[in-house]
């Protein structure tokens, strides 16, 4: 059995400071360098050897390229060191020239990576005329986008709109009402309490109350401003319900079918008297009753 690449490589392996020298030796023996100045000397050894005979041009390069191939037998011999591994060491040597090639892969996509990137420049418009019209694309472009994903279905209505869970049997029995039986969910116990939310990025927000945009949301909010942050209370999301359930030109209106807002609207009246603040009970009874019959 042959032993393996890894077996005949001795324990102390080479450090880094000696690989500049290991490179050199495998040059070397590998593939030497002749120099000119040598070829030449050769060449002129040949012919000055051969006296006045005359030859025609191949048999004169034939004879030439014998007597190269006769000195520098790595040329095209059998015997040469590159000959011996292909003979020897197939596997292995294959293995070696693969991870060359990936190691030059590798260096030529990092030099790819940090070649310097040509700067992109905005065409400017060369004319007034142009400029407005390009201001016109980018507007329609924007409300394009801005009414495709600045609406969609809020908390509110998502969970306001469904009717309450049928009594149970152990409540059909006992004639006590669950909590779960208060109408709608969760969204607005916080603020009912007299507890704030952010205009976005939280599970309740006036954004996910409502499944519309901040740029869809009316303007002039009451807030208050902590840091860096605004919080909004149950002011805004009144402002918010007043302003919505008024609009009448809008693509898409919130809660546009009359017997799901009235569901919604006497769901969030009833969720309000068992869980709000007094204070803000009348808030909410004074809104939601314009907009119901």
């Amino acid at each position: 059995m042959r032993p393996l690449v890894q077996d005949l490589i001795p324990p102390s392996a080479e450090s880094d400071e000696e690989l500049p020298r290991l490179k050199a030796e495998l040059r070397s023996s590998l593939l030497p360098v002749i120099k000119i100045e040598v070829i030449v000397g050769e060449i002129l050894g040949f012919l000055k050897g051969k006296g006045d005979k005359r030859y025609t041009r191949e048999e004169l390069a034939l004879a030439i390229a014998n007597c190269l191939a006769a000195k520098w037998s790595f040329v095209r011999s059998r015997r040469s060191p590159i000959e011996r591994l292909i003979e020897n060491r197939p596997r292995e040597l294959d293995t070696v020239v693969q991870g060359s090639r990936y190691d030059d892969f590798w260096k030529l996509a990092k030099a790819i990576a940090n070649l310097p990137r040509k700067k992109r420049r905005r065409a400017k418009p060369r004319t007034d005329k142009e400029r407005r019209k390009n201001i016109q694309l980018a507007k329609n472009r924007h409300e394009r986008v801005r009414w495709h994903r600045g609406i969609e279905c809020g908390l509110i209505e998502r969970e306001f709109s469904k009717p309450p869970a049928p009594r149970s049997f152990f409540e059909t029995i006992t004639g006590q009402s669950l909590a779960g039986q208060l109408p709608g969910g969760p969204c607005l116990d916080d603020l009912l309490r007299g507890s704030e939310v952010r205009m976005s990025k939280d599970m309740y927000s006036l954004e996910s109350l409502f499944g519309r945009s901040r740029k869809l949301l009316p303007t002039a909010l009451r807030r208050h401003r902590v840091g860096r942050n605004f919080f909004y209370g149950h002011h805004a999301v009144l402002q918010c319900i007043d302003a919505l359930l008024e609009e009448k030109n809008r693509r898409t209106p919130w809660l546009p079918d009359p017997a799901i807002r009235q569901f919604v609207l006497a769901g969030i009246l009833i969720r309000a008297q068992a869980t709000a603040a007094p204070e803000i009970l009348a808030d909410f009874e004074q809104t939601l009753q314009k907009h119901t019959p």
